[in-house]
């Protein structure tokens, strides 16, 4: 029996008002899917569609056979690589209404579908072409489908569990966050233990697992890297106290005073599952194990790769009964219809914030300084890159390249008519992609020895400084020329580029021995240790120090350069702490002479926004910008 409000008490403004802020921002997803580059993971998993498997080192086969579909419709076009995940995203509030109108009735399901839309990262969902596109919807019709086979007993219902449990398996290795707790439900609650006597739960888990087949082929075929990396590489299931503010961190993704709300409704739920309720014993044990499962496992796994959306799907159950409880707000007495006023209003705003924050890179150069440095540019500024490098590019050529995200987008036009090779980081191995790239044989294993040219793309930010070194290291014992064609520095330095062309490709070429080009040095480091204060206006004398490594050749001088003015600054101080934090790393022949200090005075400069360049000049002669910030000055 309901223990609801009826429906007649929904007020239409309500239903409205749901209806309205659905449709506004599937526009916005829709806005979004067909102006925003792919970024980096989207055009990996483009260059997976390409091809085509039983599945792959970081996802089964879903994810790229729906890329490819779309691109088999659409072309070559952004939309078409988004388009089944966009249309994913679009049908998700629909799926909501599928889960919550047999339990609370048809005006509560649209309420809570428009609930749906106030979870700031569902903003992402639809607009992207990820995996957890699929697996939301995915996940939130398993769970309607569960419900009507465990009420009506039916066998369509249970089949059709077992078709969606099917795709869910096809998607992500994640998706067994809802059979585990799905499972234990059956196993604790009385009245979903009897129904595991029937034939439809036992048919529904046999239809699903056979979505496990593509992956355990592939794992069984490669010693089980998929699973290693999801299960046990990717998580030490150690001690990090840093994990303690996880609650923290989904409070502010959901933002707090609905967070609260949440688990007021998880712990109505678990009453009503008490007291006898099928649906809300489904319900409940779902989001048991997604808001405080996750939350008491998150001091035990690496916060680097436990990331905040993995909760959202336990926040969905939950919609279910939220409309319930914000009519009760709204009728309970001043205090508590001003909370759930604020809840909604606070929950739109960051929505609001969110969308400024995806949007508002594209249009970065427009933006004042101080805006800039709060944006991620990570999504944006890859066609400019495409475009500036493809000037460069000889068609049908060899493309090298030390960032594996360069090769995922350069696997679109113009350059896909040519090969890819990648040079090993770290960031490769934490995403759990080094296994996929040596199966296609486009790591630096591969590199051919026969005596062709090819375009060199190194990344300068990707990899830390000493992954540089080596990455260039390869390159040039790879190539027994390599010249230096252009650089890109986009994004006030925050992405900065280098453009080479590597000649006659050999095997473990001795460069040392040969006049290459400074190309195959290693880049001067160092870091300015006060940048933070650079952020501010700043005004009068500017004082900055640091230290500053140039391997082998050793730090000759010292300057800054803004606005194409240079200040030579003081170089040689005792920096002994430095080798503590580097180790042996540090082979500078003048260590642990390795510190730098200066200031030089705004009042030499006209008012306005300049980047400041710190840079060293070795004892060769060479000159090499180590860091680069933004200055505004305000005299």
């Amino acid at each position: 029996m309901r223990q609801y409000i009826s429906d007649r008490h929904m007020a239409p403004a309500w239903v409205f008002a749901a209806l309205a802020w659905i449709v506004f921002i599937c526009a916005v997803k829709l806005f979004l899917a067909a102006n925003l580059d792919l970024f980096g993971d989207e055009a990996f998993y483009r260059w997976e569609a390409q091809h085509l498997a039983w599945s792959y080192s970081d996802l089964p086969p879903l994810t790229a056979l729906a890329i490819n579909g779309g691109m088999l419709v659409g072309g070559e076009s952004v939309l078409a690589v988004r388009s089944v995940f966009l249309l994913s995203g679009l049908m998700l509030p629909l799926a909501v209404v599928f889960l919550a109108y047999p339990i609370v009735g048809r005006g509560r399901a649209l309420v809570a579908a428009g609930f749906l839309f106030l979870l700031p990262f569902t903003l992402a969902i639809g607009p992207l072409a990820f995996p957890d596109t699929l697996l939301l919807t995915e996940c939130t019709l398993v769970l309607g489908a569960i419900e009507r086979a465990t009420r009506t007993h039916g066998n369509y219902w249970w089949v059709m569990t077992g078709i969606l449990g099917c795709l869910g398996f096809l998607t992500h290795y994640r998706f067994v966050f809802l059979p585990l707790p799905l499972a234990a439900a059956f196993l604790y609650y009385p009245m979903l233990r009897i129904q595991l006597r029937g034939s439809g739960p036992w048919v529904a888990v046999g239809i699903a697992t056979l979505g496990l087949i593509p992956a355990l082929m592939f794992n069984l075929g490669n010693d089980f890297a998929a699973v290693g990396f999801h299960f046990s590489e990717r998580h030490p299931w150690a001690w990090h106290p840093e994990g303690l503010q996880y609650a923290l961190l989904q409070a502010g993704a959901v933002s707090p005073l609905l967070y609260g709300l949440m688990w007021v409704v998880l712990w109505q739920s678990l009453r009503s599952a008490r007291q006898g309720s099928v649906a809300q014993a489904l319900l409940s044990a779902v989001s048991l194990f997604y808001l405080p499962g996750l939350v008491l496992l998150a001091p035990w796994i690496d916060q680097t790769s436990t990331t905040v959306h993995w909760a959202l799907f336990g926040y969905i159950p939950m919609l279910v009964l939220l409309p319930d409880v914000m009519i009760r707000l709204w009728h309970g007495g001043r205090v508590s219809r001003y909370y759930a006023l604020a809840s909604v209003l606070l929950a739109a705003g960051l929505i609001t914030a969110s969308l400024a924050a995806v949007v508002a890179p594209v249009y970065y150069d427009s933006l004042p300084q101080m805006l800039r440095k709060k944006l991620s540019v990570k999504m944006v500024g890859w066609d400019k890159l495409r475009k500036e490098l493809a000037p460069f590019y000889v068609r049908g050529e060899t493309v090298y390249t030390t960032s594996y995200y360069i090769a995922a987008q350069l696997r679109q036009l113009p350059f896909n008519t040519g090969e890819v090779r990648v040079i090993d980081h770290a960031k490769i191995h934490r995403d759990g992609r080094g296994m996929q790239l040596q199966l296609w044989q486009v790591t630096e294993q591969f590199m051919p020895a026969d005596g062709s040219s090819g375009l060199i793309i190194v990344d300068y930010q990707s990899a830390n400084r000493f992954e540089s070194y080596r990455q260039i290291d390869v390159l040039c014992r790879s190539f027994e020329r390599i010249e230096t064609l252009a650089e890109f520095s986009y994004f006030d330095g925050r992405r900065r580029y280098g453009v080479y062309r590597g000649y006659s490709a050999a095997r473990e070429f001795d460069y040392v021995q040969h006049d290459t080009s400074n190309f195959c040095l290693p880049p001067v480091l160092g870091r300015v240790e006060n940048y933070a204060e650079f952020g501010e206006l700043r005004s009068g004398v500017v004082a900055y120090h640091g230290y500053l490594l140039a391997q082998p050749e050793g730090v000759a001088s010292f300057k800054v350069r803004v606005a194409g003015r240079e200040f030579p600054g003081n170089y040689g101080l005792s920096r002994k702490d430095v080798k503590r934090v580097l180790g042996d790393k540090v082979i500078d022949p003048q260590y642990p002479l390795s510190g730098f200090e200066g200031e030089f005075d705004t009042q030499e400069l006209s008012n306005g926004t300049y980047e400041m360049e710190f840079i060293g000049v070795t004892h060769t002669g060479r000159e090499g910008v180590f860091r680069r910030y933004s200055i505004t000055v305000a005299n």
